[in-house]
């Protein structure tokens, strides 16, 4: 039989481990808790810091930008492409930002597609494509970037100097990995287009003969040999812009007249310019505006011309028209404090007061966007 006395020496022993054990479990308790408290806090803080976060993003139009010099302005799909000289944003139809990016070139420019935007350093040597998700490639040319495009299916030309010819021409695919090249050995290229949803396009490209200006336009095709398709000259004439329309129709641009021209390159038809050319939008698949004018008068006249080159529509303004944009239903223009709104026929509709403060405009689909350095604000057309 135990002695009493270590029974109760015993009996103590349990009773100080039990009470021990009790206060480790207390303090666990207290520790879990205290755990449980801050990590319920943090998940909190954190919806509450991505609401507000929300919240800022889709806080909607007016937005306010950040005071960066405005380079380019343009319509990607249905979003809003905006590039600065430190940033390249997107915004949806709400006013949220989609994406923010610095873009370290020195001298931006920007040429968007309905899915992709074409970012570049003019005088540099850096491009890179962009979209709503991410960048989806980027690479360096040989020579000094002189402006490029970009086509529906991805595929981006660049038009560089080079060594040995006038000019440069590379073709690269939608993951930015070179796949054509084309020179030009004496004719300065000044605009293309893209024929076949971006397989092929074509070029103008300007020279004078004689004290006298020559643009030559060129067929090319990505499939074959640095061969080309056609090639025509217009004599008498400077080339601006070139624009492939429905159906094949080639508008060349001009600095005297708007020159059609069929998918082979042959002359169809000319219209001369009744004033000076100050500004062109040839984007509609159906139409090109162009507005005539000088810069020291209030003056200009808008004139709408159909794919053969005939006038759709014309009109005169006793007002300075700062900008302008057709997205192939409107004609919408900015004058020193109006954005008017017409239809192809020139048949005004809206029109808002009160925008010196503006400096670019642009819009689709019977939407509009108006922006100078400090703010971004939506406006219907129609």
């Amino acid at each position: 039989m135990s002695k009493p006395s270590n029974n109760i020496e015993r009996y103590r022993q349990q009773r100080r481990r039990q009470r021990l054990i009790r206060r480790i479990v207390a303090a666990v308790l207290v520790l879990l808790f205290g755990a449980a408290c801050l990590w319920g806090y943090r998940v909190y803080s954190s919806r509450e810091d991505t609401t507000m976060n929300q919240e800022s993003r889709s806080s909607g139009f007016p937005v306010k930008l950040k005071g960066d010099a405005v380079q380019s302005a343009r319509m990607m799909g249905s979003a809003f492409a905006l590039l600065t000289d430190r940033e390249f944003s997107l915004y949806n139809s709400k006013g949220s930002t989609v994406r923010s990016v610095s873009h370290g070139y020195f001298n931006p420019s920007m040429k968007t597609s309905s899915k992709r935007a074409l970012l570049y350093d003019i005088g540099g040597t850096k491009f890179s494509v962009e979209s709503k998700a991410g960048e989806i490639a980027s690479a360096e040319t040989e020579n000094k970037i002189l402006f490029g495009e970009i086509a529906e299916n991805g595929n981006v030309v660049l038009v560089t100097s080079d060594d040995r010819y006038q000019n440069r021409l590379t073709v690269y695919n939608q993951n930015g990995i070179e796949i054509w090249r084309w020179y030009s050995a004496q004719n300065l290229v000044v605009a293309l287009d893209f024929v076949d949803g971006g397989d092929g396009c074509v070029v103008a490209a300007v020279t004078t003969d004689a004290g006298q200006p020559r643009t030559t336009i060129y067929g090319l095709d990505f499939s074959k040999g640095d061969e080309e398709v056609f090639s025509a000259q217009v004599s008498g004439s400077l080339a601006f812009e070139v624009s492939v329309k429905s159906g094949g129709a080639i508008h060349l641009i001009a600095d005297n007249a708007l020159i059609v021209l069929s998918d082979t390159g042959e002359e169809q038809s000319r219209y001369e310019y009744p004033k000076t050319l100050m500004y062109c939008d040839s984007s509609p698949s159906k139409y090109t505006v162009l507005l005539f004018g000088e810069e020291v008068k209030s003056n200009h006249t808008v004139t709408v011309l159909d794919t053969g080159g005939k006038t759709v529509s014309s009109a005169e303004f006793n007002t300075r028209v700062r900008g302008m944009f057709s997205d192939g239903s409107h004609v919408v223009l900015l004058t020193d404090k109006q954005i008017v709104c017409y239809n192809m026929l020139m048949k005004q509709g809206k029109t808002l007061d009160d925008q010196s403060d503006i400096s670019l405009i642009a819009g689709k689909g019977g939407t509009g966007y108006r922006l100078n350095n400090s703010k971004l604000e939506k406006f219907p057309i129609s």
